[in-house]
């Protein structure tokens, strides 16, 4: 169980995450360009998120954001359309930064996948109706 303080900053990071679902955005265009391996996508999605976040961000910066709790924070407060593509590079960014070792975090375990399950279930039954 969490401590009283660790609670307490989760649930603070969690009201605020929607003022860091456009920084969100922006690291996961650059790990979606990674992902296409086209250099030329990949400067183009660098710049454009130091352009959102500032000079000294890059692809390792984008997955370390995006690989911790405020990148999932800020995918699960995005507008439902965005949640998914979010939500796909957060455990994209996580598994990488696991293997690598570029932050403390742990590989992508079966809670992970049925947090994207419940976001794609939920943004389903969205789109129809339900």
């Amino acid at each position: 169980m969490a401590s009283i303080q660790l609670e307490k900053k989760i649930a603070k990071l969690k009201a605020f995450a929607y003022q860091e679902t456009p920084k969100a955005r922006s690291c996961s265009e650059v790990i979606y360009a990674a992902i296409q391996d086209d250099i030329g996508q990949i400067d183009a999605a660098v710049l454009e998120l130091k352009k959102c976040c500032g000079a000294n961000w890059s692809l390792i910066t984008a997955l370390q954001f995006m690989s911790g709790r405020r990148g999932e924070f800020s995918a699960l407060a995005a507008p439902s359309d965005e949640i998914e593509r979010l939500m796909v590079a957060h455990l994209v960014a996580k598994e990488v930064c696991s293997n690598a070792g570029l932050g403390a975090v742990d590989a992508v375990g079966v809670s992970d996948i049925e947090k994207l399950r419940a976001c794609i279930r939920a943004s389903y039954s969205a789109k129809v109706g339900r």
